[in-house]
């Protein structure tokens, strides 16, 4: 609010963590038969 004050951020997440969150929400859907598969596209998009 004044300009002595500073703000540090620093987001400590990491894609990695979020990966292996997904990977084990995954494995517990097929381990219990649930969920269902998403069509993402027709075939492959390669830019």
């Amino acid at each position: 609010q004044d300009k002595k004050e500073k703000i540090f951020f620093n987001p400590i997440g990491l894609g990695i963590h979020d990966l292996s969150e997904a990977h084990r929400v995954f494995e517990n859907a097929v381990k219990k038969g649930i969920g269902r598969k998403l069509p993402l596209w027709e075939e492959p998009f390669l830019g």
